[in-house]
């Protein structure tokens, strides 16, 4: 596979120099994973021609699966502490990363257009692993209201389980004494700055009480699967944790007749 970089960038990276020979040089890549696109971006920025070479399908498929758990990006953590953590390596490293810190590789992503937001735990994770799923809902009820020519309402009691601490978090970085309290309960835990499940259908029941009332015989909600799973049981009238063996497919569309129990 032969990726061509289209466009040189005319304006060098900050601390950089351009390349001010009459014909721009030529420079191939061999690779193209996260090393080999950064060292093409630098180059092309210094007014190079770039050819990256890849063998695969497609660039960055390793780099590309890494970010199906969230891509946790850098830390945020103060920079000696930073270097600390490369062990051995440090003393090796750390010109390099000194040169080249995490707050450059954030500025390095805004200017791709991908902003990055710090989580609980202190790491850095894109902006749209964060916001993704809440767009990805607004995006799809604006589709229907358009295509259906109706009203389209937003309201936060239909938000995703709010983790707290937890979230964008693997689970081995959870404390075992935090999962251990919520296996032992798991509707009535919260999560450090969270919400319980318990408090997630609560919120949902009122949601729900409030829509029977609505004059509309045909109503659709756009929300993630916990929110549906709560909805289903508060209509079904049984336990939340039954609601969790039931199959739900991604972009599922689930059908409800007559609220007026709710009422």
């Amino acid at each position: 596979m032969n990726l061509r970089h289209s466009a040189h960038r005319k304006t060098p990276p900050k601390g950089g120099s351009s390349i001010s020979d009459a014909e721009a040089p030529f420079c191939a890549v061999i690779g193209a994973g996260p090393a080999g696109l950064f060292a093409a971006d630098a180059l092309a920025r210094a007014g190079a021609r770039v050819v990256i070479y890849e063998h695969k399908a497609s660039p960055a498929r390793k780099f590309l699966m890494a970010g199906r758990g969230g891509l946790n990006i850098t830390h945020s953590e103060g920079l000696e502490r930073f270097i600390s953590r490369y062990g051995a390596a440090a003393a090796r490293i750390a010109p390099y990363i000194r040169a080249w810190p995490p707050q450059a590789l954030r500025d390095f992503c805004a200017e791709l257009g991908e902003t990055t937001f710090v989580g609980s735990s202190g790491r850095v994770f894109p902006a749209s692993f964060k916001a993704s799923p809440l767009l990805r809902a607004k995006r799809l009820g604006e589709y229907l209201a358009q295509k259906n020519r109706c009203e389209l309402r937003s309201d936060a009691r239909l938000m995703e389980k709010h983790f707290g601490a937890w979230e964008g978090r693997a689970w081995d970085d959870i404390t075992r004494s935090e999962i251990d309290a919520w296996a032992a309960d798991v509707s009535g835990y919260a999560p450090p700055g969270g919400e319980s499940a318990q408090q997630l259908m609560q919120r949902v029941q009122i949601f729900l009480r409030d829509v029977a009332q609505l004059p509309q015989q045909n109503i659709a909600l756009v929300a993630h699967g916990g929110s549906i799973r709560a909805l289903l049981a508060q209509i079904g009238n049984v336990p939340l944790a039954e609601t969790l063996s039931w199959e739900m497919g991604y972009g599922a569309v689930i059908g409800v007749r007559n609220l007026s129990a709710q009422k």
